[in-house]
């Protein structure tokens, strides 16, 4: 049986990881999350408590794309 985490990884999709700092630089240290800690997003989500909502809430953001509009160089 895979586990999600497997899946997710050869899935192609991207990861996006949240909540207690600390907790995730102790699972990045272990091996058997490396590929899934290879494919985050370097951003973090705050995550203030795992309720329903505030989950949804965090999905949403990870979904969100960031758009920075820049003014073209002078002299071009």
């Amino acid at each position: 049986m895979r586990s999600p985490a497997a899946s997710i990884v050869r899935s192609g999709r991207c990861v996006v990881l949240g909540g207690d700092r600390r907790a995730l630089d102790e699972l990045r240290a272990g091996r058997r999350l490396a590929k899934l800690f290879d494919r985050a997003e370097p951003r973090l989500l705050e995550i203030r408590e795992p309720r329903h909502e505030v989950l949804a809430e965090a999905a949403r953001r990870a979904r969100a794309v960031e758009v920075v509009v820049r003014e073209p160089a002078s002299g071009r």
